[in-house]
């Protein structure tokens, strides 16, 4: 027999049948009709269905047998069996051939019918969850015609298969699963199912998580409109046993992790992978404490995290990092939206921290920090913030936001740095890490607090930065000396461009956008300054100070106008300023027994310091001896240094030699003298680098006369012998002092050598003092080549001065 295309209700809708229906029937029955039989030879429902059987029984409604039938393709079958799965499950899709069986046996109260599917290799799929696979086993659903009414039939079976998940950025490249049936057909409980996987098989951003063999077991049952899973278990073969469970209701999820203790060098691999960012030969020691759970919220699914540790050690590859019994906690709460937010805290109570030289014990000052940020594109971020502070030390407050475009990433938003103490400040992060390198900044301690507030914007490493910066009660102290530097106050308005070429603004002339600096006192090499104020300013990318600075050195004044530095914020600041210097005595900078006479100052302009050079244009003149003294090319390498060396060219011309030769204790000369001092350099108080030449110059009026011990200094620093021999006994007798035509030399210090040249020749003869024609002392350099170390000729010098009468 066969029936037409057809309409027919499924549900509240309505479907038409692909193919007609086909049946072939028989039935029969004994002759006092007690046993009728119906047997089915085949049954073809549409294509969608095939079946036979037989059926029978003492009467029509106690007829019991079995039908044996097969649906083809599942897949064509979806719009009937859908509507009786639970609504977490929308959305999935069978696909393949499922063999059945159908039964009807008689109960001791009523007609039991049993369905048995018998899945041999069904495709899975279910988009919404990133879940396909294939699957086998049996379904066998079986109870009254009442139950079946209500979906109460029980369910009772077993299925296994292999599976793949594939939610971007993690994915599961093949995935076992086993579990058990259990409930009823409307309501079915998986009792004791397990997933596993092979190491290597979990993805995320394509790259293999160091998880080891996994096995994931649990039990999972409905509970009114929501889908638990109790009892839920992970073992990883590298962090070990957690546990808790996992609820899905309305096609959101919830669940918890219970605490669980994991180590903390594999969380580290793990944080690797999920990262991208490799982190070879870190050594992390210790265990982290985690619980977790996930919940519904108004706008999505809510993560929260915690995470405890208490004895936490690593070490970097270099060793310039390292932690050591660290203790605290970090909370993380993330939600899963569009729009993904998270936030995470970290609180550091205990333990210690060294990055390179830079050392932080976080029991005396504790730690705490909030980042957070919502991302709103691909690589889009706003609402950045990151908050926190070392106790002691000040807080930071950073908001804004962030994108990427093209190759670099554009960002904007508001830095703000509160209560900044820069007395440890200075302590942990300049004077002791760099006590090694810089001794001289050992023992000094910095006081005052600050405040800074910029908004930046711009892109990569290049940021515009527009705000102000206050310092309060800045200070220096050194020791028990009264206070390098006290009282220092400043106001200042910052404009400022980081990471771009110097645009080199002007000042401001409206002096109402100039901030104000103030300062009680400064010492430097034993002179003070202060009280000061003075207007000052930032613009993109040069720091003002308007007026002019005004102290006293060794007794002289001292001023510094059209102060101004490029790049303030660089290492490669340049400072540049004119300065004025009046009237130096020079006999107050010659210490204890003067030996300079004279006064000197001028103009230098520019000044230009950097931190490697600083350099000086003009020249400083005065007098020296009566005569004139010009000192030009001052130059200062490595300024900032405790090897700095001075450089200077000096020119002095008709000094009185009678006054200079007093002054060095050398002997009597009468006359004058011009000379030079080319290239001079000076280290450590003493110099490394100098070409002397000095010529006397004839003056009317004035004799040129020597004295015996000033020609036998000449000599023994010329030559390093003195004057020796019976005639220089003679002449001592009768003559003090003897006449000159000229007294001329050149010396030269060079890598810590040097050597002196006479500057008169005569018949192949170099004399550094040539007497008159008739009368006096030659003195005569015999080895031109003789080059001595400098402490030789220190030593020479020494000798000479010991005793100072003529």
């Amino acid at each position: 027999m066969t029936l037409p295309q057809g309409r027919v209700n499924v549900g509240r809708g309505e479907t038409i049948l692909p193919e007609p229906i086909r049946l072939n029937v028989a039935a029969s029955a004994t002759l006092d009709m007690r046993e009728p039989r119906l047997e089915v030879r085949e049954l073809d429902i549409g294509g969608l269905l095939t079946a036979r059987g037989r059926l029978s029984g003492p009467t029509l409604g106690k007829m019991a047998g079995t039908m044996d039938g097969e649906i083809p393709r599942v897949e064509r079958v979806r719009t009937y069996w859908a509507p009786l799965l639970p609504g977490s499950l929308a959305g999935l899709e069978l696909t393949g051939g499922l063999p059945m069986r159908l039964s009807l046996s008689n109960g001791t109260t009523e007609r039991v019918l049993t369905l048995e599917l018998l899945p041999r290799n069904v495709g899975l799929s279910w988009a919404g969850a990133g879940l396909d696979g294939r699957f086998g086993g049996s379904f066998k659903a079986a109870g009254s015609t009442d139950g079946w009414l209500h979906g109460k039939a029980s369910l009772s079976g077993r299925v296994q298969g292999t599976g793949r998940f594939n939610r971007p950025p993690l994915v599961v490249r093949r995935f076992r699963f086993d579990t058990p049936l259990a409930g009823s057909v409307t309501a079915p409980v998986l009792p004791g199912w397990i997933l596993s996987g092979a190491p290597g098989e979990v993805l995320y951003e394509g790259r293999p998580l160091p998880l080891g063999m996994l096995a994931i077991r649990g039990t999972a049952r409905p509970a009114g409109d929501s889908y638990r899973v109790e009892g839920l278990e992970f073992r990883s073969g590298s962090l070990g046993r957690l546990t808790g469970q996992v609820a899905f209701h309305r096609g959101s999820i919830s669940g918890r992790l219970d605490e669980a203790s994991l180590p903390a060098d594999n969380l580290v691999s793990l944080a690797q992978a999920v990262s991208g960012r490799a982190w070879t030969g870190w050594s992390p020691t210790g265990a982290i404490d985690v619980a977790a759970r996930l919940e519904p919220a108004e706008v999505g699914p809510r993560l929260a995290a915690t995470a405890v540790f208490g004895r936490i050690g690593f070490t970097s590859p270099a060793g310039d990092v390292m932690g050591q019994n660290l203790a605290g906690q970090v909370d993380l709460e993330a939600l899963l939206i569009r729009n993904p937010r998270m936030n995470a805290s970290l609180a550091l109570r205990g333990g210690e921290a060294l990055w390179g030289t830079m050392y932080l014990d976080f029991t005396k000052n504790p730690l705490d920090l909030l980042a957070g940020g919502t991302r709103v594109g691909p690589e889009e971020y706003k609402d950045l913030l990151l908050e926190g502070g070392v106790d002691g030390f000040g807080r930071l407050r950073v908001v804004g936001k962030a994108a990427h475009a093209g190759n670099t990433w554009r960002h904007q938003g508001n830095f703000a740095l509160r209560d900044a103490r820069l007395g440890p400040i200075f302590r942990t992060f300049l004077r002791d890490p760099l006590a090694t390198s810089h001794p001289d900044l050992a023992g000094l301690e910095t006081e005052g607090t600050a405040v800074v507030d910029l908004s930046f914007s711009g892109s990569g490493k290049s940021a515009d930065l527009d705000g102000t910066l206050r310092l309060r009660s800045g200070g220096v102290r050194g020791g028990v000396e009264p206070p390098l530097l006290s009282g220092l106050d400043i106001d200042l308005p910052v404009s400022y461009s980081l990471g771009t070429e110097n645009p080199g603004r002007p000042r401001p002339p409206d002096e109402k956008k100039w901030g104000r600096l103030r300062l009680k006192s400064v010492r430097f090499s034993g002179q003070e300054l202060g009280p000061l104020e003075m207007p000052v300013v930032l613009v993109p990318n040069r720091l003002y100070l308007g007026g002019s600075v005004e102290t006293s050195l060794f007794g002289a004044k001292l001023a510094f106008r059209r102060i101004r530095v490029d790049e303030p914020l660089s290492p490669d600041f340049l400072l540049r300023m004119a300065a004025e210097l009046e009237e130096l005595d020079l006999s107050r900078i010659s210490g204890k027994t003067p030996t300079l006479e004279g006064r000197l100052g001028g103009l230098l302009d520019p000044v230009i310091l950097g931190r490697e050079r600083m350099t000086a244009a003009g020249a400083l003149t005065g007098t020296l001896y009566g005569g004139r003294l010009d000192v030009a090319g001052v130059t200062v390498e490595r300024p900032f240094s405790a090897g700095r060396e001075i450089g200077a060219d000096v020119n002095f011309d008709r000094i009185d030699l009678e006054r200079f030769s007093e002054a060095l204790g050398v002997g009597r000369i009468t006359g004058r003298l011009s000379g030079s001092i080319k290239g001079l350099r000076v280290s450590y108080g003493q110099p490394v680098a100098f070409d002397l030449t000095m010529e006397s110059v004839p003056a009317k009026g004035v004799s040129q006369t020597v004295s015996l011990k000033a020609v036998n200094s000449i000599s023994l620093m010329g030559t390093g012998s003195a004057l020796s021999g019976l005639g220089v006994s003679l002449m001592a007798t009768f003559f003090r002092e003897f006449p000159y035509e000229k007294i001329g030399f050149e010396c030269r210090l060079k890598n810590d050598v040097f050597a002196v040249r006479g500057l008169i020749h005569q018949d192949g003869v170099e004399y550094l003092v040539k007497r008159r024609f008739f009368t006096g002392i030659d003195v005569i350099n015999g080895n031109p080549d003789n080059r001595i170390g400098f402490s030789d000729m220190l030593e020479r010098a020494k000798r000479v001065t010991e005793d100072r009468s003529n």
